[in-house]
């Protein structure tokens, strides 16, 4: 990750204040409220492990930014969301329809819609370096997918449509970013810039390994085996990005306090008031996801 990459944390004299701050933190914690409340039964069915891992590479091949390659996994999870109930909806209407023949269709149009999903997400980060039709053309047909410019345009239209042109929407990077800013502000050496590199890579293990992580995090709560999932009365937490943020932080704070029980005890305790989340809860789940963080190089 190279160093003009990095976002500047509590740059002064140009940081925000303090009322700005609030107002950030009102802001998505509203957002995370109404995402959490309205979550679609099928929201993160379309961002597992090897769906994640798909569009992370082809984002890092492509040239996407950090910000833009984790936008794209969500729009392809909310497209997908919508895109399947839609189809459902319209198989249950019509008896005739056969719902194996769609899925295999779905199934095989799935890396044209990751791509849509990667040119939305490039477009939208102010990446400089666009992803060019004929390039995706070319990638896909050494994948064996013969689609025609007009088909992969095509296909981007679709996705914007199906999003009705939603496309502000909160990510888990966002709001690690955030509560970094609001943290470096609150807490003296509090190390924001250090976080964020170990929290970037540790977001990118959680995508690939989303499931047993929570799996883990509902035996933590409920005592019951990852075979009695009940991922619909789970739903509220796998949507809350709020949670997952502060976890990530404050996982990123353990690893980068080695020893120093001091250091991670001060974030914890920081993080957990600035998102008004249980410190326990925080802690279980930070303990978790390091399990899983496999860090080639923390810092």
């Amino acid at each position: 990750m190279e160093d003009e990459k990095w976002p500047q944390f509590n740059l002064k004299p140009h940081c925000f204040g303090t009322d700005m701050l609030q107002e950030f933190l009102f802001n998505l914690a509203e957002k995370n409220r109404n995402f959490v409340e309205n979550s679609n039964p099928l929201s993160g069915l379309f961002k597992r492990n090897d769906v994640a891992f798909l569009i992370l590479d082809l984002s890092e091949k492509h040239g996407l930014n950090t910000e833009g390659k984790f936008l794209a996994i969500e729009l392809f999870d909310r497209f997908m969301s919508v895109h399947l109930k839609e189809i459902h909806d319209a198989i249950e209407k019509n008896s005739q329809k056969d719902w194996t023949s769609t899925i295999k269709k779905i199934q095989n149009q799935m890396i044209l819609r990751s791509f849509s999903c990667i040119q939305i997400a490039n477009k939208l980060c102010s990446n400089q370096k666009s992803i060019k039709l004929t390039t995706i053309q070319d990638y896909l047909s050494k994948m064996n997918y013969k689609y025609s410019l007009e088909s992969i345009l095509s296909s981007e239209l679709r996705v914007l449509k199906f999003l009705d042109y939603k496309l502000n929407t909160t990510t888990p990077y966002t709001v690690i970013e955030i509560l970094l800013e609001i943290l470096g502000h609150n807490v003296e050496n509090a190390e924001p810039k250090a976080l964020y590199i170990i929290a970037v890579q540790i977001l990118e293990c959680f995508y690939m390994a989303r499931d047993d992580i929570y799996n883990r995090l509902y035996e933590s709560f409920t005592g019951r085996t990852k075979e009695k999932y009940d991922r619909e009365s789970f739903l509220s937490v796998e949507s809350d990005y709020l949670y997952l943020g502060s976890s990530i932080i404050a996982a990123s704070s353990k690893i980068l306090s080695q020893k120093e029980i001091e250091y991670y005890e001060t974030i914890l305790e920081a993080i957990s008031n600035i998102s008004q989340m249980e410190k326990d809860d925080i802690e279980d789940f930070a303990v978790i996801i390091c399990h899983f963080a496999i860090l080639d190089d923390p810092i």
